[in-house]
């Protein structure tokens, strides 16, 4: 091959890359397009504040953040995740449709209004409180100590309880987070 493609490729900060963003964000969303019986449409990209970074001979462009915008047709509902692309980025609430087409200046959905404009009404399973994330780690170690699946993917993914994911599929305690 001579003229490698790497069109679908980012510099993506290392633990940013193996952790929240595989982890909390990718699993969370296929779990959920596996769920549903209709159409669900995924756009993943990269966002470059100004000055932009760069790396390699070729100063290759890197991104300060990615983002994937997940899109439900049967329900009209739409969301985005939002994340800081560095290795000590930490999860937040999905954002509306909206409000990331006001951050990348993109109108994905063209002729389409979700109805989904506050995070607050996004599917719990893909939502990590910001009070969460931000919280002390603890004792906890196991399923039955956790309370609900906010505390449980805390758990993994702030305080790297690895055991809570018994499946190696980025869900912690899957009674808890279906």
């Amino acid at each position: 091959m001579t003229n490698p493609s790497l069109a679908n490729m980012i510099p993506q900060a290392p633990n940013l890359n193996r952790g929240i963003w595989a982890k909390s964000i990718e699993s969370a969303t296929r779990k959920y397009v596996m769920r549903t019986s209709g159409d669900v449409f995924v756009f993943t990209g990269s966002f470059f504040e100004k000055p932009v970074s760069t790396i390699g001979a070729s100063r290759v462009w890197v991104p300060s953040h990615v983002y994937k915008l997940v899109y439900d047709a049967d329900k009209n509902q739409a969301w985005a995740h939002w994340v800081e692309n560095k290795d000590d980025a930490k999860m937040t609430k999905p954002i509306s449709y909206e409000e990331l087409v006001k951050r990348v200046g993109i109108e994905f959905l063209v002729g389409i209004k979700p109805s989904l404009g506050a995070a607050e009404t996004i599917p719990s399973v893909l939502t990590v409180p910001v009070a969460d994330a931000s919280a002390a780690c603890g004792g906890k170690r196991t399923c039955k100590q956790m309370s609900d699946c906010a505390e449980a993917r805390h758990y993994l993914v702030d305080c790297g309880v690895k055991s809570l994911d018994g499946d190696g599929d980025g869900m912690p305690c899957e009674s808890l987070c279906r």
